[in-house]
C-alpha cells in the first residue's frame, strides 16, 4: 500500500527571476532556470521528501522533457501509475519579481486521462484542482474521489485557482480535506464541511477543523522565488496525514516545508 497517491499535473517550467519590471519593446536582465513542476509532481516531490511512498497519476508527452521528467521521478522514488503519454505535455513560465510573487504562463497538456483502475491502494489521494479545466477532467476527478472514498482513503483536494474553485464541487462531496489559498477559500464561499488548511502564504497558515481556527505562522526568512510552495505544503501535509502526524502537527511541518521551498528558483 502506498502512503499518499497524487492525481495531477507535471510539467516542466522555465522560471525567470527579474530584476525590475518588464519592459516591452526593451531588454532586462534576468536570472532564467528550466526545471521539472506542475502541482502533481511538486506535492509528490513533497510526500517523498517526508519519508513517504509515493505514487503519481499524471501525463507526459513523448518528448526529451517528458523523458527527463519520468527519470527525475525514477530518482525520486515517485512510482509513475496509470502513466498517460500524450503530447504536449504542460509548459509554464514563472516570471518572479524581486520579492519572490510570481505569475504563471502556462501550455496545458491534457492531463492525465486515466480512470480508476482497481489494483491501487493507499492511504491519502490527493487530487489537483488544474484538471477542473481539462475536457473530461472533472468528471474523472469525481470518480477518482468516489473511488478512493470507497476504498476508505482520505481524499485531500487544492483547488488550484479561484476561477476553477466553483468546479470542484462535486468532487468536494468526497473529500475530508481541503488545501486552498484565501482567494480560493473565498470563491468556494468558504462553505465547505470538511477540514480545511488554509494556505495564506508569507503569513503561514489557518487550520480549521469543525470550525475551530488555529494560525500556524510561517518562519521568518528570505523569499527568493514563491513557485510551488503551495504545493510543497499540499505535499507535505498529505505525508504526514498518511505517516500518522496529528492535523495540527502535520500542518505545522507542512508550512515550514513549503517556507524552505521559497528559498530557491524553482518549483522542486
Amino acid at each position: 500500500m502506498l502512503d499518499v497517491l497524487v492525481l495531477g499535473d507535471s510539467a516542466w517550467d522555465t522560471v525567470v527571476r527579474i530584476a525590475e519590471p518588464l519592459r516591452f519593446n526593451g531588454d532586462i536582465g534576468a536570472a532564467i532556470q528550466g526545471s521539472p513542476g506542475g502541482q502533481g509532481l511538486n506535492a509528490a516531490t513533497a510526500a517523498r521528501k517526508e519519508g513517504a511512498t509515493v505514487g503519481l497519476i499524471t501525463q507526459l508527452g513523448t518528448d526529451a522533457q517528458s523523458d527527463a521528467l519520468l527519470q527525475r521521478m525514477t530518482e525520486m522514488g515517485i512510482h509513475p501509475l496509470a502513466l498517460t503519454r500524450q503530447d504536449p505535455l504542460t509548459q509554464v513560465v514563472a516570471i518572479v519579481r524581486p520579492d519572490g510573487e510570481r505569475a504563471l504562463l502556462t501550455e496545458a497538456g491534457s492531463g492525465p486521462m486515466a480512470t480508476p483502475p482497481l489494483d491501487i491502494t493507499a492511504q491519502v489521494l490527493v487530487i489537483s484542482g488544474y484538471l477542473l479545466d481539462r475536457p473530461g477532467g472533472p468528471q474523472r476527478m469525481e470518480a477518482w474521489a468516489w473511488w478512493a472514498r470507497s476504498r476508505h482513503m482520505t481524499v485531500i483536494c487544492d483547488p488550484s485557482h479561484p476561477q476553477l474553485a466553483p468546479k470542484l464541487l462535486p468532487v468536494l462531496r468526497q473529500a475530508h480535506w481541503l488545501v486552498p489559498n484565501l482567494l480560493e477559500w473565498q470563491a468556494l464561499g468558504q462553505t465547505f464541511s470538511g477540514s480545511v488548511l488554509l494556505k495564506r502564504g508569507a503569513e503561514g497558515a489557518d487550520l480549521i477543523i469543525q470550525g475551530e481556527v488555529r494560525q500556524i505562522p510561517s518562519p521568518p526568512g528570505p523569499i527568493v522565488d514563491t513557485t510551488g510552495a503551495g504545493d510543497a505544503v499540499l505535499g507535505s501535509f498529505a505525508a504526514l496525514l498518511a505517516l500518522g502526524l496529528p492535523p495540527l502537527e502535520a500542518a505545522r511541518q507542512a508550512v515550514v516545508r513549503g517556507w524552505s521551498a521559497c528559498a530557491h528558483m524553482g518549483a522542486v
